[in-house]
């Protein structure tokens, strides 16, 4: 908590003396309370499992602020496609939306003592073994990223073949 006084002073455009720059000043006390942002997530790990070139999974995932003020936030995504990592546009690959209200949620605000389900979409674009950090940035600390993230898992094969089987009796 805060307790202290606040000096303020009024602003003048000539010279004053002294006994008038005394007169100016007005002391207010202030009293107030300062408060980390406890800003979380659920699950820690969202695995999107096999599927095939051209599907579009989804899972879900909470954000979580435990803050007596609302915390505004920034998704996006490292991707890691075989030996190369990249930071990627959330639209590449991932697309975020809220649950609530099917609108994008790259970026937007959770409400104090609240919670902010989102929904998130992989495109399977192209076959491999797809590991990706989901960052949730919270914009007003100055932590890092990485103490805020999600991993990411799917394996994504070629398109499933329609096989023809030919029963015979005899």
């Amino acid at each position: 908590s805060i307790d202290g006084s606040l000096l303020l002073r009024s602003v003048s455009d000539g010279p004053e003396d002294e006994e008038e720059a005394a007169a100016a000043e007005i002391e207010i006390d202030v009293l107030g309370r300062l408060s980390q942002t406890e800003f979380s997530h659920a699950p820690q790990e969202l695995d999107f499992g096999s599927c095939s070139v051209g599907s579009t999974l989804v899972r879900d995932f909470t954000l979580i602020n435990r803050s007596p003020f609302p915390i505004p936030y920034r998704l996006y995504a490292h991707i890691e496609l075989g030996s190369n990592t990249r930071r990627a546009s959330v639209s590449n690959r991932l697309l975020f939306f809220d649950c609530d209200t099917g609108e994008p949620a790259e970026t937007g605000s959770v409400a104090p003592f609240s919670t902010k389900p989102i929904r998130s979409t992989f495109q399977a674009l192209s076959l491999g073994s797809f590991r990706c950090f989901i960052q949730i940035l919270n914009l007003l600390s100055d932590g890092s990223p990485s103490d805020n993230r999600i991993e990411m898992h799917a394996t994504v094969s070629a398109a499933p073949v329609a096989e023809i089987v030919e029963i015979t009796n005899g």
